[in-house]
């Protein structure tokens, strides 16, 4: 959804309501091998990333519209949701290079999806088709490298997140347009689904004028990788980080 068109769900019931009807439509697609999807099963991820996107967001969030989920807890766990899908897009069979890859990143929406269900619940509005009726239990991500081994692989210049990664700023940005900021990750470890960085926006005095964010692919061990977070604001001057995350 672009920003400033009208968000068809507005409010936390039919906001569970269209998860529910998004997870029933994976479910009549037929998945029953999450290592390979159909374009019609690709498409039905897809649909439940876009609704996802849409409870997300909000009048304040977005800066232009209402709608969205009125809870700001399913608020949260839609855009958790959103960003954890790395299945949705229609050519997720090109885009891995292998089946384990796939099945790795059904696993983390599934996951995601979780907590959906239990802001949902905790509202009293529980979803009529909570979870996928296929396997989702596979994760054949490596096992993290313990904290002193990733300490020893952190490039000079690097701060260690803890997640798996590493970042610096990098000091002379280069932007397509407006302002921004741009990190160099480092992956210390596999990232088989994505690598999400998330900022508020800020000026000189630390006041925040919302967030910024940006979201790479799959990275492995050793890998580099840049990521932008426009500073869509013109009384904004720079971002403070709030995640940098290995999925």
């Amino acid at each position: 959804m672009q920003q400033g068109e009208p968000n068809p769900i507005e409010g936390d019931q039919a906001s569970c309501d269209a998860f529910s009807q998004a997870v029933q439509a994976i479910n009549d697609s037929g998945v029953s091998s999450t290592s390979s999807l159909t374009q019609d099963q690709a498409d039905a991820f897809s649909a439940l990333s876009r609704t996802a996107n849409q409870v997300g967001r909000s009048g304040i969030w977005d800066g232009t519209s209402a709608g969205g989920a009125e809870s700001e807890g399913l608020r949260t766990a839609a855009r958790d949701l959103a960003e954890n899908d790395a299945v949705g897009s229609a050519y997720v069979n090109d885009g891995y290079g292998d089946e384990n890859e796939t099945v790795v990143a059904i696993a983390a929406v599934a996951a995601a999806l979780k907590h959906v269900v239990e802001a949902c619940a905790g509202l009293n509005r529980p979803m009529s088709t909570a979870q996928f009726n296929f396997d989702t239990s596979s994760d054949p991500r490596p096992t993290t490298p313990e904290p002193d081994t990733l300490a020893s692989q952190i490039p000079q210049g690097f701060t260690d997140a803890g997640t798996g990664v590493a970042y610096r700023f990098v000091p002379d940005p280069k932007c397509d347009y407006l302002k921004c900021s741009q990190l160099e990750i480092f992956a210390q470890t596999d990232c088989a689904v994505s690598v999400y960085v998330q900022a508020n926006i800020i000026d000189d005095s630390g006041t925040i004028y919302g967030y910024t964010n940006d979201l790479l692919g799959p990275m492995r061990a050793g890998e580099h990788g840049i990521a932008t977070l426009t500073v869509a604001n013109k009384f904004a001057t720079g971002v403070k980080l709030s995640e940098v995350t290995c999925r």
